[in-house]
């Protein structure tokens, strides 16, 4: 099937159709490997790490950072 590339910012990207992911064992997060050969799509799909915690300390104090400072991270998303 061919797939066209699409613009996503500054980068390039191309869609994939669930079907395809599933026969592929894929799903968003995934990491996709290139690698140095000519082929146009050649790809090892990595399944993410599920296994490792976010320690509840540091979820928290992330929390609390951003509702400190809510105001000023919503200015600077704008930049």
């Amino acid at each position: 099937m061919d797939q066209k590339l699409i613009k996503i910012g500054s980068s390039t990207g191309v869609t994939i159709a669930p079907e395809t992911l599933k026969k592929l064992g894929m799903q968003a997060g995934d990491i996709i490997e290139t690698d140095d050969s000519n082929e146009v799509f050649s790809v090892k799909a990595k399944q993410k790490k599920t296994s490792e915690k976010i320690d509840p300390q540091v979820l928290a104090w992330a929390d609390d950072f951003i509702a400190k400072n809510r105001e000023l991270l919503d200015r600077l998303k704008d930049k």
